[in-house]
């Protein structure tokens, strides 16, 4: 659907794909989350990308580079920092606990 061309057949049924994927996203769970980002229907989620799971970020977090460890003051820094960084990627790669009913209703 995200390469489709405007006047492809299924666009006349994506809204119908999209409400009845929405409503079977909590029985699908992240299989079904991955193929919706897959796919690039963004309407389909019950919430902005932002707020949900991201399962990639772990995997492109491995592959950072990091700070290299000696003993001075602004290495500390840096790897202080550095984890500070981790720790604030790994809990947006969980999402959100709550979405807000007033964002949940406000996204498309």
């Amino acid at each position: 659907m995200a390469e489709a061309a405007p006047n492809h057949p299924l666009r006349s049924i994506e809204y119908a794909i999209c409400r009845a994927t929405r409503r079977a996203a909590r029985l699908g769970g992240m299989p079904l989350l991955l193929l919706i980002r897959k796919l690039g229907l963004r309407t389909a989620l019950n919430a902005p990308p932002w707020l949900l799971p991201d399962p990639y970020l772990p995997e492109i977090v491995a592959r950072a580079p990091r700070p290299r460890l000696e003993p001075t003051k602004a290495s500390l820094e840096a790897v202080r920092s550095h984890l500070k960084t981790l720790a604030a990627l790994t809990r947006a790669a969980a999402g959100r606990k709550r979405i807000p009913p007033s964002v949940r209703n406000a996204w498309p």
